[in-house]
């Protein structure tokens, strides 16, 4: 569930990111583009977290 959160994430930042510079272009500075960049270190908190996830599962014993 955890990486499924963080694409859709992922591709609400670049979506994010794309429309405040299309309108940053189109009509004026907007100070929205700050938003994907602060959201920028929750995205690199859960891939590290999904990273650590699958290396603690690895290193278990399988269990069936």
């Amino acid at each position: 569930m955890t990486t499924g959160l963080t694409i859709v994430l992922a591709v609400v930042m670049i979506v994010l990111f794309a429309k405040t510079i299309y309108d940053s272009i189109t009509k004026e500075f907007n100070v929205l583009i700050a938003m994907p960049l602060a959201f920028t270190a929750i995205l690199a908190t859960n891939i590290k977290l999904i990273k650590d996830i699958k290396a603690e599962l690895k290193s278990r014993p399988d269990t069936k």
